[in-house]
């Protein structure tokens, strides 16, 4: 960095927790279940702030690239919305299966650049460990293939299945989770 340079990064805000809309009428159950299951924030983000799929997978590459290349703190903290978003989607594997395969790929990819002290201060974090969230992801997504019919023509989340026995293989032989 050139003295006197600033360099600044202005990334898509994420926010923690679902806040309905002045105009939205729904009960305290309904706003509980909806921050539990974070895919109604991202639809909304994807609907108001990001217009497409495309859009979104490209904020989270970018904050991949300036964490995992360029050692910038502003894309680590990026990258670690976005996962804990994705991670935390039931509903949306459903309304949007081609961008979780999508998510599911690049994961894989990005796991292995990442390096396991990234992990590790992961697992120090007892109020919000990584490895808690991918096992809440799976078991959202197996939820999924379970209520499928053996009778179905077709498995509507059967795409997603590579990517998330790759990523599955990938975290628990590489960070030696039990996912």
């Amino acid at each position: 960095s050139v003295k006197g340079k600033i360099e600044l990064y202005h990334f898509t805000s994420i926010e923690k927790h679902y806040i309905p809309l002045k105009d939205e009428d729904i009960t305290k159950e309904e706003l509980s279940l909806r921050n539990i299951d974070k895919s109604y924030l991202l639809k909304r983000m994807i609907k108001e702030r990001f217009k497409t799929q495309a859009n979104l997978i490209a904020e989270f590459q970018l904050a991949f690239i300036l964490f995992a290349f360029g050692s910038v703190y502003e894309g680590f903290d990026q990258y670690t919305k976005f996962l804990n978003l994705f991670l935390h989607c039931d509903s949306a594997i459903e309304w949007y299966p081609q961008l979780f395969c999508s998510i599911l790929y690049q994961l894989s990819f990005h796991f292995q650049l990442i390096p396991p002290s990234y992990i590790e201060k992961s697992r120090e974090n007892q109020y919000h460990p990584l490895e808690d969230d991918f096992q809440v992801f799976y078991e959202n997504l197996n939820g999924k293939l379970a209520s499928i019919p053996k009778s179905a023509p077709k498995n509507p989340y059967a795409n997603l299945l590579p990517p998330m026995r790759q990523l599955k293989q990938l975290i628990n032989k590489r960070f030696k989770f039990k996912v």
